[in-house]
Formats: C-alpha cells, structure tokens, sequence
C-alpha cells in the first residue's frame, strides 16, 4: 500500500513508512491534493486511508480588493474581512454578537453548516478604478495611492482602492500595513480642500447673492478669516476622525485616523466623508460596507439592519441645499454628466529638524451633477519633487480633471438603492479551485528553484509580526503551525535547528499589553 500511495503522491515509499511508523493516531500524509490524485486514491480501497475535504481561500482577483478581504493562514482569518468575521466565515454556529449590524430575523443564531459574507464593494468597479490608479500612478511616478466610492447619502463603500496593495494569495511577499495605511493613515494635506472649503464657507456666510469664483479657479478669502475657516473645518466635519473598521493585522487592531494625526493631515476616509456633507444636503454619514449574509443552511439572505447606519445632520436643510446647489453647480468644475474638482500641492516645511516635502494629486468626481449617488475620491502621494525623470509626465491640474471627465461614465449607475437579493448566490466557481491549484504549484516551482542547496537552518523570528516570520521561513517550504495572535513569542523548531527533516514548524504568538 504505501509503495502506490507513494507513486500518487509523488514522494518517497520509505517516507511513507516512517511517517506510519513513529505516530500517534491520526497521521498526515499530505495535503493539498489534486481531485486526480483523491480519485486514485479512494480507488485503493485500503481500510484506514482516506482523504478529508477542507475548505482552501482562492483570491481569483489577487490583488484587487485585497487591503479589503484580507487574508487567511492556518484557516484563521488574520486581516480585513477575513479577521473581522472570521467566527461567521468559520463553519459553524454564530450568534448576532458576532455580526451585529445584521437582521436575524429572529433567529437566535445563523450558520449551522456556513454562511456567506456579502459585501457592497461592487467588483466591477473596483477593477476600473484599480486600473485607472494605477495607469495614472505609472504616468505620473507617484509612490502610492487611493481611490473610495461611496454613496454620500448613505455612506455605503462601493470601491476601495489602495496602491500599492498585495495579493492575499502570496500577503507575507507584502510589506506589513502597507497597503491599508493608505486608506486610514492621515497623510494628505487638508489644504488640497481649501478651495472647496472657502467656496462652501462663503456660501454659507455671505450668501448666494455674492458672486462668487468657481472653485477650480485661485480663489480669494473673500473677507473670510482663519479662524472662521478654522471652525468651518470642525463644523463640515472634515477633520472628524474616522476609526479604522478593518483589522490590519493578527492582533485585530485597526488604525485611527485620530492616531498619529499631523496638525493639517488628513486621511482619504477623513476627506471623502467630509466631502459627502458637503453634496448631501448638509448629512453626516459614516462607513459601511456589510450588505449582509448568506445563510446555506435556511437558504436566504440576512440583510443589514437599517438602523446601524447612523445618518446625523449638520447643517440646516435649507442651508445643506444651498451648499449642495452652489458646489454642484460651479460652470467650471461640472459638466452635464456630473461634478469634477481637482487640486495638486507641492510644499516643503521643517519638522524636528528635518525637511519635510508634500506632494500630493486630489480629484474628486461624482454623478449625477444634480443629486449625487456616487462620491469618488482620488488620491496620490509622490516621493520627490521635480524635474522628473523623461519618463515620467509633468504633473498638471488639466491632466487630472481629464481623468475625471474619463470616470465620469464609468461612476454612472453605480449608487441607487441598496440591493435586496431576491436570488441566492450562485454556486463556487470550479475554475477557481483549478486555477488555485495551479497556483500551488508555480509557488512549490519557485521554492524549489530558488531553494540554497545547502543545509537549512531555522532563523530567528521571535519579536517579529506573523507577516514578516512567514516572510522568513516561506523559502523553506515548510508547513506552518500557529497558535495564538500577534507578535511570535516561541518558536519550534529554535533558532539554528537544521530543517533537513523538518516538515512542520509551529510559531506562538501573543499580543503585546501595555
């Protein structure tokens, strides 16, 4: 038997052997099997052996959405979505405790075989906006960036875009909150939003009676001081702190855009829902991106309950009109298919003794020009000043409102009300599972061409995040046990251990106390 079971499995007969012969109960032969290689071997008919089916996480995207969904190791959820519901992900039982912005409609807990979670990012419109980002990215030689969809009336996430992202297929290869810190982490200069915050104060001081220069125009202060700005800043809400709803790592902590803010610097989240005020009538709403779930076992879908969205007025309604009316209708930054505002800033200032350069694209896009449903936000961030290298194109405001013009009919259509879901979710794509395999074996390929022919040794990872210890030891092609979350506090096999015959390393982590 174990010399057949050898030849499916593509391993050695005495390998076999001697996993049969120094364990106890249950053993492992291997994992990850092909479909072909399961069929040969139930075909065996040998009495004891069989295979056991587990679920595996395929990204078919790979990095598209990928700050958002997440990661899972160890078939526990370690980051995004994936960390935030990993207890509804898991099969199993759960209660509304673990999911509590959905309706359970009376029932006391969901998921007695699995559930699944269904999001409002629009797919579709996430790769368009990926794709546009990252062409203008190229363009221009900016190191990083974001692009977030929302539905400024009800503050329902339809896209989140941050560059550079990972692939959660391969997330060790990726550089620890990354990608997620450019979604939450305040870097953007607030002064990319002054002409639209003194065209929205002026409004609202002076009235509509005033003429007033369209915002994509120099604008003067007309009068206005700082300190009024000052308190049109707070009162807008566009310095109100959003807290980071998306765990980023293994401890499930978040970032806040209230943590480590620089005096003047805003995060993308921070800026597009500050701006939805300003287009919605004077609302201040907040994010979500949970549609609701997919129960398999009632064979329905459990919706959001409305009342988790919180939706709290700031300003007047007839004062949130006028606003409304007056940005939206700007001649120079609205056409007839919808709104496009545009800012690039470049400054250099000291901090701790150091210099410190700002230079940073801003393009806002929404449609339809007389009520928006969707509310695009568009960031980039650039590591040097000019000249640039011949390659790359000169930054110019004219390049960024053509782009805006480009996403105009790509936005349309994409808000409106929520979906209901009279359908249930159509069957997993079997392509999927078979491009998932083929992806085992590129990565197995690499390892193993990329493998030092000499005799491995075990490095050190104690004090490192889960991410960069599979970093390390990912060359080894070796299987990973963990147990516990955050930073590794023990490691087996130690430090220096030969891996000749290593087949399993188990790392513990815990999470740091103050």
């Amino acid at each position: 038997m174990a010399e057949q079971v050898a030849l499916i499995l593509a391993t050695e007969k005495e390998r076999i052997l001697q996993r049969l012969l120094h364990a106890d109960g249950i053993v492992e032969l291997a994992d990850n099997l092909e479909i072909r290689q399961v069929e040969e071997i139930e075909r065996l008919q040998s009495p004891g052996l069989h295979c056991r089916p587990v679920e595996v996480r395929y990204y078919p995207d790979h990095a598209v959405a990928g700050q958002v969904l997440g990661f899972v190791s160890s078939n526990a959820g370690l980051s995004g979505i994936e960390a935030l519901y990993d207890v509804v992900l898991e099969p199993g039982e759960f209660r509304q405790m673990n999911i509590p912005t959905v309706d359970f409609a009376g029932h006391d807990a969901l998921g007695e075989t699995v559930a699944d979670i269904v999001l409002t990012i629009d797919m579709e419109l996430q790769r368009q906006l990926d794709q546009a980002l990252e062409e203008y990215r190229q363009r221009k030689g900016a190191r990083s960036g974001s692009a977030l969809a929302i539905d400024p009336d009800s503050g329902r996430i339809l896209a989140m875009v941050s560059q550079p992202g990972f692939d959660p297929n391969y997330f060790w290869q990726a550089d620890e909150q990354q990608a997620h810190e450019a979604l939450f982490a305040p870097h953007y200069d607030q002064e990319l939003l002054r002409p639209l915050l003194l065209r929205a104060a002026a409004t609202l001081e002076l009235g509509m009676d005033r003429d007033l220069l369209p915002v994509t125009i120099s604008v003067p202060d007309y009068g206005l001081t700082e300190d009024l700005l000052q308190d049109y800043w707070l009162r807008l809400g566009l310095e109100q702190p959003i807290p980071d709803f998306l765990p980023v790592s293994s401890n499930k902590g978040g970032i806040s855009s209230e943590e480590n803010n620089g005096a003047g610097m805003l995060s993308p989240m921070q800026m597009v829902y500050g701006l939805a005020a300003l287009l919605n009538g004077g609302y201040r709403v907040t994010p979500w991106l949970l549609n609701g779930l997919y129960d398999h076992t009632e064979e329905r879908f459990f919706l959001r309950d409305a009342s988790a969205s919180s939706r709290g007025r700031i300003l007047s309604p007839g004062q949130g009109e006028r606003l409304r009316r007056e940005l939206l209708g700007d001649a120079l930054a609205s056409d007839e298919g919808g709104f496009v505002f545009a800012d690039i800033l470049a400054r250099a200032s000291e901090q701790n003794g150091l210099s410190v350069h700002q230079l940073q694209d801003l393009l806002v896009v929404a449609v339809p020009r007389e009520r928006p449903e969707v509310l695009l936000l568009l960031t980039v961030h650039y590591d040097t000043f000019a000249p640039y290298p011949p390659e790359i194109e000169e930054r110019k405001l004219d390049g960024l409102l053509s782009l805006g013009g480009n996403l105009l009919p790509i936005l349309v259509g994409y808000g409106g009300p929520v979906e209901t879901f009279a359908e249930p979710l159509p069957e997993k794509n079997p392509v999927n599972l078979r491009r998932y395999f083929f992806s085992r074996k590129l990565s197995a390929a690499e390892v193993q061409e990329n493998f030092v022919h000499t005799e491995p040794i075990m490095p050190s990872l104690i004090g490192l995040s889960l991410r960069k210890g599979l970093q390390q030891i990912s060359r080894y092609n070796i299987k990973v046990r963990i147990q516990g979350t955050g930073r590794i506090v023990e490691q087996k096999p130690a430090a220096g251990a030969p891996l000749n015959e290593t087949e399993i390393c188990e790392l513990i982590l815990e999470t740091e106390h103050d």
